[in-house]
């Protein structure tokens, strides 16, 4: 048969067009994209709605589409979503709120608008990762302070605390890095001293997962600056559990762990309940002070400093001045300070 012939006979296809995703919309072109997605995520049938919010969730992979998506009012669709039966429209909404988030007039938004009424449902949604996406939000709101006084106003402090201690241990991660963000401002600490959050904290030093261990520490130290802190720090055997892991040589908290430290210690009680607990600790701080990580360098010398106002110790730490002193070589003020105020504290005379 000739080619010509082969041309003009009619066929129809039994496989789809190629590179076709029937699990998204089509965007339309140009301006029509996102108010097209927005009547689709409202249509009545629910694969309709899948479609849209998966390619509205990456549309929104773009930075340039955000601020598009924002002047449609994107968000107050999306706030309806949230109340959806079907668990892939509540994944991909979450999502997509997870997305705006990550910018500030996102956040703006997603506060004017209100999202956070119907959002603090979710997270006792049964789908876990429309709980990572939730807390996510939520992680990316208490960054500043208009976000953090919102998590206040709906009471979620108190619910964050008691979802920490049962969550799988991906959530705890965002929890905790939650709480940690939160805990900048005062009334938040004292609502969060109002529950178990000392208790629940400091049995995470435990967990295997060193990146729990790293947030828990640092949510310990940050709830010390409250007076009540260091007493439930006191209660709860915290400070010993920190002593142990400093002198376990962690490779992934020392900075959280001489931080919480640093901020327990100011109490003299936590101060005779460590060196009770190890008489090795003044030569183990002394060891840390020389690590190469500012941070860690500088918790570990207030901490030293903090042990040394201790009379019974004062005379170890002489021994040691020499040691300390050698650090000056380091040209970083901070640390020159911390060094200055600890050899005064260790060479005074009443």
């Amino acid at each position: 048969m000739s080619s010509e012939k082969i041309m003009s006979l009619p066929s129809v296809s039994d496989t789809y067009p190629p590179r076709v995703d029937f699990t998204m919309t089509p965007l339309a072109f140009g301006l029509r994209a996102v108010p097209l997605l927005m009547k689709e995520m409202q249509f009545g049938e629910v694969i309709v709605r899948r479609r849209a919010l998966n390619s509205l969730a990456m549309y929104l992979c773009d930075p340039r589409h955000v601020q598009e998506c924002l002047d449609q009012g994107v968000i107050r669709i999306l706030n309806g979503r949230l109340r959806e039966q079907d668990y892939l429209v509540r994944e991909r909404t979450t999502a997509c709120l997870q997305l705006l988030s990550q910018y500030e007039r996102g956040c703006d938004t997603i506060i004017l608008e209100d999202v956070v009424d119907v959002l603090r449902y979710r997270i006792d949604d049964e789908e876990t990762d429309v709980r990572v996406n939730v807390y996510s939000v939520f992680r990316k709101l208490s960054t500043n302070i208009k976000g953090a006084f919102e998590i206040a106003n709906y009471n979620l402090v108190v619910e964050f605390v008691a979802k920490v201690h049962n969550e799988v241990p991906e959530v705890q991660k965002v929890l905790l890095e939650i709480l940690h963000n939160i805990m900048d401002h005062s009334l938040i600490r004292q609502d969060i001293l109002k529950t178990p959050a000392v208790q629940y904290f400091t049995e995470f030093l435990q967990n295997p997962d060193v990146e729990i261990q790293e947030r828990a520490a640092r949510c310990l130290g940050d709830v010390a600056q409250e007076t009540e802190g260091k007493i439930q720090a006191n209660r709860t055997g915290t400070v010993e559990q920190l002593v142990a892991m400093l002198l376990e040589e962690p490779t992934g908290c020392l900075a959280a762990v001489t931080y919480a430290l640093m901020m327990i210690l100011v109490d003299i009680e936590a101060r005779y309940r460590a060196l009770k607990h190890s008489s090795d600790l003044l030569l183990r701080l002394i060891k840390v002070a020389r690590n190469p990580t500012l941070e860690v360098a500088i918790n570990a010398l207030k901490c030293a400093t903090l042990l040394a106002e201790t009379p019974e110790r004062r005379a170890l730490y002489t021994a040691e001045l020499a040691t300390v002193e050698d650090l000056n070589t380091v040209p970083e003020p901070l640390l020159k300070q911390a060094i200055k105020t600890f050899v005064e504290v260790v060479t005074w005379k009443p």
